[in-house]
């Protein structure tokens, strides 16, 4: 009867087990969510036989044949076999320019200013480059810009927010601007005093144009229906700009001069200074989008032609400021070694242009050059850093929302990439909490290594290749940039 009972028990047990089982299956666990067991056999499985073309030896004699070089490595596929092939080949150094702030000459003071409400509304490698692009512009005709405060990786005219000086050094920049010719940045107090509310030397722009980017944003920042929005953009066709009696509602501010200026019309920033802003003193943009064309449809058109550097060249230019530096060297002294090897891997493209099966066979890639490179310096020491761990990309969390995949999916991703790397990531002090500031720590961080393999591709990997370069521009040791899956 006891036996009975307990096999009674034990097959109760199972059923309830196996239809638990069953509804987590088909109810709870999305397809393509991968647990941590199966998220590193997923990876293991590709090492040493995934790739034809080249072996681990053929990877090591060519990584060795690569110090002093710049080494790409790509992953193609084979158009008959759909294999998986790897493709490498040298490429000319691309050192970003110098600029020499010595003999930047002070510029005659304006009484003009361009003052951006709106924060940079992108991650900070763009963010810097559309401010950057701004003074750009406003350097054409004389403007001064007002000195934005940065927080979490964003710029903006909030004073709630930190000091620009808190990721950049502040000193620098107006030798870069000056040099650059450029415009002057003011304080907020500067333009308050010479720009009251109740001046009437505003005005106020708002660009505009065709992309669902800036009719998304124009509607739910200004509290428009889509009817009264493709109504203005129509008004805006036969000249480039039509008024827009809104913009300075929004702004919570005495009504003054007020256009909606479409950004596929008005490319040249003196035509919209003579014929839109006719030079008035207080410029007001409701939001600054930058002007890479090439990048996203919602980016201005304005042309840096003729210009002595492009705003790139002084972002590469930039030197971070004193509170980051101080963190890098707390960590540096406390973790690394003088010489190391730095990983990083920007997954966001990889995802955004191709797949998750091509990000893992990036990662493998990248692990197994790492492992080559090793070999061949007997360096031990390496740094990682990649955008998935947790001060990543914000993109990632909405592709993990999106796919329905476990929370912990990106970070199991990145722990991966350490554990296997046998390398170290930056702990940031318990006083550091601004993702700006921890991106600019590890930009350093990377920089400064003696050899570099990055994957992926982005603005943020464009600024760590051209940093990483300008200090070992002139470096007499040994040392190389190795870039997979760009």
């Amino acid at each position: 009867r006891k036996i009975r009972s307990s096999l009674y028990l034990i097959t109760i047990l199972v059923l309830i087990l196996t239809g638990w089982y069953i509804f987590f299956k088909t109810n709870i666990e999305h397809p393509e969510l991968i647990q941590k067991q199966d998220l590193i056999q997923s990876f293991q499985q590709y090492r040493y036989i995934k790739f034809e073309g080249v072996d681990f030896q053929d990877l090591l004699a060519i990584i060795k044949g690569t110090i002093g070089q710049n080494l790409q490595i790509r992953i193609t596929h084979d158009p008959q076999t759909k294999k998986s092939l790897v493709a490498v080949n040298y490429t000319e150094w691309d050192f970003p320019k110098i600029i020499d702030i010595s003999k930047a000459r002070g510029r005659n003071p304006s009484k003009k200013y361009a003052y951006v409400d709106y924060q940079y509304n992108d991650q900070l490698s763009t963010n810097t480059r559309s401010f950057l692009s701004l003074c750009a512009q406003a350097g054409r005709t004389g403007r001064k810009v007002v000195r934005p405060f940065v927080k979490q990786t964003k710029l903006s005219s909030d004073q709630s927010w930190f000091l620009l000086e808190t990721y950049y050094d502040v000193k620098q920049l107006d030798g870069l601007l000056a040099a650059a010719g450029y415009a002057t940045l003011v304080d907020t107090a500067e333009y308050l005093k010479e720009c009251p509310p109740n001046s009437p030397d505003h005005v106020s722009v708002h660009f505009i144009d065709n992309s669902q980017s800036s009719m998304g944003f124009t509607k739910a920042n200004l509290r428009l229906k889509e009817d009264y929005y493709k109504a203005i953009l129509k008004n805006t066709t036969q000249k480039g700009w039509t008024e827009c009696t809104f913009l300075d509602r929004a702004r919570k501010r005495i009504p003054g001069k007020q256009f909606c200026v479409n950004g596929d019309i008005i490319k040249d920033w003196k035509v919209f200074e003579k014929d839109i802003v006719k030079n008035e003193k207080c410029l007001n943009i409701f939001i600054w989008r930058g002007i890479e064309v090439h990048v996203y449809d919602y980016r201005l058109k304005f042309s840096e032609d003729g210009m002595k550097y492009s705003s790139i060249d002084l972002a590469y230019a930039l030197r971070p400021g004193q509170s980051v530096i101080n963190e890098v060297e707390r960590f540096a002294k406390e973790a690394l070694a003088e010489n190391y090897i730095a990983v990083y891997v920007r997954s966001e493209f990889m995802l955004r242009e191709f797949s998750m099966d091509y990000l893992r066979n990036c990662i493998d890639l990248v692990l197994e050059v790492l492992v080559a490179l090793k070999s061949t310096t007997g360096l031990s020491h390496v740094f990682v850093a990649t955008d998935m761990g947790d001060y990543g990309s914000a993109w990632l969390v909405r592709y993990r929302h999106m796919e329905h995949l476990d929370g912990n999916f990106f970070k199991l991703i990145h722990d991966h990439i350490v554990e296997k790397s046998q390398g170290m990531t930056y702990n940031p002090a318990s006083h550091v909490q601004d993702r700006g500031v921890i991106a600019l720590v590890d930009l350093t961080l990377i920089s400064r290594a003696q050899y570099l393999i990055s994957a992926g591709k982005g603005t943020f990997q464009e600024w760590i290749g051209a940093k990483f370069l300008e200090n070992h521009r002139n470096e007499a040791q040994l040392w190389s940039k190795i870039t997979v899956c760009t």
